[in-house]
């Protein structure tokens, strides 16, 4: 597998502001920001797991923008007669500025064709064909993700959401996604799922991992 280095890592890797998941809680005062705050830190980082967003040299993920520098060894470079793609560390979208092979630069506007969304790196002929790239060592500088105002909302929602989720199952009140059943007869009942019942998926509960596939890297390689 190709290694991914980031030099500078983003400082905050929430997907989504405070504020935001603030206001869609209707949370006005800042007796929690804290524990939100941590919230949004820790479900940021299940999304992009979930997701399978490559890790850095020191294992973080995020979808937030940063410089990256990827690296291939000759024999990871693929070996077959038909054209074939370098397949890309997983951290959409990227965006390519230099490609070396063996030290010397191609020309990326010539040499080389990016699929930004798949994570797929195309070698281009003289003639702009696709073809098969020589075995060397490949050297690739760009960035990947998003800032956090311009990203996605199957993705930021995603977090809000599953900050939504621990919110209410905090404070039960009847804005909880896990009320089950609400009656106000004479006397007001409420019923409530079990926390500990609710389905899963690294942390992040299934209903919201459900919106994430757009985002979920499908390309094994």
């Amino acid at each position: 597998m190709p290694t991914l280095t980031v030099a500078s890592a983003v400082a905050d890797r929430s997907l989504v502001a405070l504020a935001t998941v603030k206001a869609e809680l209707g949370i006005t005062d800042t007796t929690n920001d804290t524990l939100l705050t941590r919230w949004i830190k820790e479900l940021s980082d299940n999304v992009c797991e979930v997701c399978a967003v490559a890790p850095d040299q020191m294992g973080r993920r995020t979808f937030l923008t940063e410089a990256v520098t990827i690296s291939y060894r000759s024999q990871e470079v693929p070996d077959v007669l038909d054209p074939a793609p370098l397949i890309l560390p997983w951290r959409a979208p990227l965006d390519i500025d230099t490609v070396t092979v063996d030290g010397t630069s191609l020309t990326v506007a010539d040499d080389v064709e990016l699929e930004p969304m798949a994570g797929l790196l195309w070698r281009l002929s003289s003639s702009g064909c696709r073809t098969r790239w020589e075995r060397g060592r490949v050297v690739i500088t760009g960035s990947g993700g998003w800032l956090q105002g311009d990203m996605p909302a199957a993705l930021s929602s995603a977090v809000t959401d599953a900050v939504r989720y621990r919110w209410f199952a905090h404070t039960r009140g009847d804005g909880d996604p896990l009320l089950r059943s609400y009656e106000n007869p004479d006397v007001e009942k409420m019923a409530w799922m079990d926390a500990d019942k609710l389905e899963t998926v690294n942390g992040l509960p299934a209903a919201v991992v459900g919106r994430l596939a757009p985002y979920t890297n499908m390309v094994i390689g």
